[in-house]
């Protein structure tokens, strides 16, 4: 359970004293520092999850906040979460849409390349609806698509180079 707050247009939120930001460099949690403001924080309870297991089997700690860093997610700003049919997470973020692949346990990103309305989203703007069709908003529109009928190419396509020119002649 978590809950987004943003502050608004030119305005900024204060950060409480005992919050904390993980350092990946650094492999620890560092205190953010007194007087800190932000435009939008994301307020985690993982109290209900303490004490229960993941899906395979292994407890719940404190160390699994730090996960989707390891997992490949590349935003720390969370607008929005749905799960689709298969129980996979789809977020919605300042850094475009991620899958979280229940299964593999991996972040797929989906951004403007992949017709995203923009990397930036917006909390609270979003939902699913009865037929599991899901809805994002963003700070140039939204975006909605069935979870179903995304198929990830995997397929890397060999590189040839096929010619070589020096100021306009070929080598």
């Amino acid at each position: 359970d978590y809950e987004v707050t943003t502050a608004g247009a030119g305005d900024s939120l204060s950060v409480p004293a005992d919050a904390v930001v993980w350092d990946a460099e650094g492999n620890q949690w560092q205190s953010v520092g007194a007087r800190v403001r932000a435009i939008s924080k994301v307020t985690f309870d993982y109290s209900k999850y303490f004490d229960s297991k993941w899906h395979h089997g292994q407890p719940i700690t404190m160390a699994d906040v730090v996960y989707s860093i390891a997992q490949g997610l590349t935003s720390t700003v969370v607008y929005g979460i749905l799960e689709d049919k298969k129980r996979n997470l789809w977020l919605s973020t300042d850094d475009g849409i991620f899958l979280f692949n229940i299964k593999t346990e991996k972040f797929t990103q989906f951004g403007i390349e992949d017709g995203a309305q923009s990397l930036e989203f917006s909390g609270g703007a979003y939902l699913k609806d009865s037929e599991g069709i899901m809805y994002f908003g963003g700070i140039n529109g939204f975006n909605y698509f069935n979870p179903d009928s995304i198929v990830i190419n995997s397929y890397i396509p060999p590189v040839v180079i096929s010619s070589i020119k020096i100021l306009y002649e070929k080598i």
